[in-house]
């Protein structure tokens, strides 16, 4: 996993202030560091959506036949064994499961719910965000930790993806998710912070945020919302 200096110090600011993915969005904007925003998930457990963490990536990849159409190829466990290799790097720094393939993978389910509690669980992982379907809605309805997925689905990926853990970076509807990254969701969507951008990221949300509190306070008092913003000059 790469490490970029101040990435642990933004996920603890996180933390800290209680920073919201709209939060981060807005801040990313103000930064010029676009399209980083995952919306359409939902959480398929009776845990909080809230969560934040440092990425650890599965890649998944629609599967082709070989050049030779005679020749044995990979059992179909040995092409997706790696969606369940990913580990946590750094024991004590929160870990975020984040697997995709770039559009959503709707049909197969990319996870079942004996494999989320091994993950959660087991590993340890702090919440496991899905670029597509989940499958054992009994299994998740027990789990104690954030399952973000698009849809239930009962079909597997075997013989139709290949899961590889080695490339470093997965992709959900055109965000790129990199090891190391900075990942945090709530119900509004899941914010993804390139590492080497995440504190600079974090500090603007944190003052974002703390302006909204102050906007809340003057609404509060009676002020009209339009004389505000043209004070502050944002909304």
């Amino acid at each position: 996993m790469k490490e970029f200096p101040g990435v642990a110090s933004a996920l603890e600011e996180v933390r800290a202030h209680g920073v919201t993915v709209a939060n981060l969005s807005d801040a990313m904007d103000y930064l010029s560091v676009y399209d980083q925003v995952v919306v359409g998930l939902r959480n398929f457990t009776p845990a909080s959506g809230r969560f934040s963490g440092l990425a650890s990536t599965v890649r998944w990849i629609r599967q082709r036949k070989d050049r030779s159409i005679m020749e044995g190829g990979q059992s179909t466990w040995q092409s997706v064994k790696d969606f369940v290799r990913p580990v946590i790097e750094e024991p004590g720094v929160p870990t975020v499961y984040v697997a995709g393939a770039g559009e959503l993978v709707m049909r197969e389910a990319l996870l079942g719910g004996l494999s989320a509690y091994y993950l959660t669980e087991t590993l340890g992982f702090e919440a496991i965000v899905l670029g597509g379907s989940v499958r054992d809605h009994d299994d998740l309805d027990t789990l104690r930790k954030p399952i973000l997925a698009s849809n239930y689905s009962p079909i597997d990926t075997q013989g139709s993806y290949i899961a590889d853990a080695d490339s470093g970076y997965c992709s959900i509807e055109g965000v790129r998710v990199e090891n190391g990254d900075l990942v945090v969701g709530d119900r509004s969507g899941v914010a993804v912070i390139p590492s080497s951008k995440a504190w600079e990221v974090v500090q603007k949300a944190v003052r974002l945020k703390e302006s909204e509190a102050g906007t809340r306070h003057r609404l509060t008092a009676g002020e009209a919302l339009t004389d505000i913003i043209e004070d502050l000059g944002h909304i």
